[in-house]
């Protein structure tokens, strides 16, 4: 990474965020010639944050990397699954990493006529309502890390 604040990047999802965030802010800079600070932080949180978040839960049910905002019980359920192009499983993890919510999601099975249950029990274990975590933690820490750096 082309900047050193000493960020971790350890099992906390808002510091991952924070990693991507700065990074974001970092090469946008150089791009525009300047530094352009918290508007390019908030930037990354209201273009990436919801998605990132969906993608680090993937991955934590298939083991591959635990947050601690996660539930630590889910840790690695899907550990050996394979995603296999056009499987119920990766037709379910694509329809959650393109932001489909709950609702949305019942009447697209319906529409698309997928198994439903099979459906439903994999996007249960996804769990649209757990990554809705709030950014402003990440603004916080950002405004804070700017000061240090």
């Amino acid at each position: 990474m082309p900047f050193d604040c000493n960020l971790p990047a350890g099992d906390c999802l808002f510091d991952s965020g924070l990693i991507q965030a700065l990074e974001h802010k970092w090469l946008a800079s150089q791009q525009y010639g300047e530094d352009l600070g918290m508007l390019l932080i908030r930037d990354w949180c209201q273009r990436h944050w919801r998605t990132f978040q969906r993608f680090r839960r993937i991955e934590h049910l298939l083991g591959e990397h635990r947050y601690q905002q996660f539930p630590a019980a889910e840790f690695g359920v899907w550990k050996g699954r394979v995603r296999e192009e056009g499987s119920l499983f990766d037709i379910i993890l694509g329809a959650f990493e393109c932001g489909m919510e709950n609702l949305e999601f019942v009447n697209w099975t319906r529409l698309q006529r997928l198994p439903e249950e099979e459906s439903y029990e994999l996007f249960t274990i996804l769990d649209p309502n757990c990554v809705r975590l709030d950014q402003s933690l990440i603004l916080e820490r950002a405004s804070e890390r700017l000061v240090l750096c």
